[in-house]
């Protein structure tokens, strides 16, 4: 019974799969953030969704904020440093 749940759950994962592939060709915007390296299907189609209007952001680092990829900030006596000095 439990081999059969995990084969039916590849299938629709499969399935799945093709609909967000399809879905990142039809619509141009995924199709443009798919040429970037590291982005594929699923990663152009949830960014593409998600950010409505990318002109909300003021710079590149702004964006990634709000995914969260910037590093953390660590302060000490008045200095700040924000993880992308050495």
């Amino acid at each position: 019974m439990l081999s059969r749940q995990i084969l039916d759950t590849h299938v629709r994962l499969r399935e799945l799969d093709r609909a967000l592939a399809a879905l990142s060709r039809s619509d141009d915007v995924a199709r443009r953030l798919a040429t970037i390296p590291g982005i594929g299907p699923v990663g152009a189609t949830a960014l593409a969704a998600s950010v409505a209007d990318p002109s909300q952001f003021k710079s590149g680092r702004q964006f990634a904020a709000w995914l969260g990829l910037t590093p953390l900030q660590n302060s000490s006596g008045g200095k700040e440093y924000d993880g992308t000095r050495v």
